[in-house]
């Protein structure tokens, strides 16, 4: 179970990542204003950050997996992938969020909005 988690965090990180619309240069964030420009360099680290996490404490789930079984039960690694999950889409959704929409802004903002629903619930695993 512990690979499929982590192989659907990879593809949906994949998703986040790459399979985004294009920015034009004028819709671009760092064009915006002088603040949108040093918010949006600023986020750089976080997302950064948040994916270093993944990649440290998903091992340590399927580890943990792979020695007990599905009643192993990992704290720690539970919190730091859910922290960095959280980090990684909410910087990403604050970065959504500094560019303007190319085309429809109720649809930019729903995408956003969604996206930061789904930031907040990569906590869900903590608290079930």
């Amino acid at each position: 179970a512990g690979d499929v988690v982590a192989a659907l965090l990879a593809i949906v990180l994949k998703l986040g990542f790459f399979d985004v619309e294009p920015v034009d240069a004028e819709c671009h964030a760092v064009r915006r204003s002088q603040f949108a420009a040093v918010l949006f360099l600023h986020l750089n680290p976080f997302t950064l950050f948040g994916m270093c996490g993944s990649g440290a404490g998903i091992p340590l789930l399927l580890d943990a997996a792979g020695r007990f079984g599905e009643s192993a039960e990992t704290r720690f690694a539970q919190q730091v992938v859910c922290t960095a999950s959280f980090v990684t889409w909410a910087s990403l959704t604050a970065t959504k969020l500094l560019h303007k929409p190319i085309s429809s802004p109720p649809i930019h903002r729903a995408k956003t909005i969604i996206q930061g629903v789904g930031a907040a619930a990569c906590f869900a695993p903590l608290v079930v």
